[in-house]
């Protein structure tokens, strides 16, 4: 379907490729909301970490949220990560 199709080419330019990144999760939600996880061994200044990426789509339309957290933060941003991710909506014009 054209969202995946979205999905892949977004991936495909924007992480598969990037420097210091490796996919280590996926997964779909029951609400479409896909997000994949990647390791980073640092970039572009920032030290090793997490980066989490969130694809939503709707129709002919991919909007992305990207959260990185430092390895050196352990857990403390889950919540305000979540916090974000949950009042994330994509609205059809």
């Amino acid at each position: 379907d054209d969202s995946d199709d979205m999905l892949d080419d977004y991936t495909e330019r924007f992480y598969d490729e990037r420097p210091g990144f490796e996919e280590i999760d996926e997964v779909e939600f029951e609400d479409g909301t896909f997000r994949r996880s990647y390791r980073t061994r640092g970039f572009e200044g920032f030290p090793a970490g997490q980066v989490d990426v969130f694809f939503f789509s709707s129709a002919d339309r991919l909007a992305v949220l990207e959260v990185y957290s430092a390895d050196v933060t352990g857990n403390d941003l889950v919540d305000t990560f979540q916090n974000i991710v949950d009042s994330f909506t994509l609205k059809a014009p």
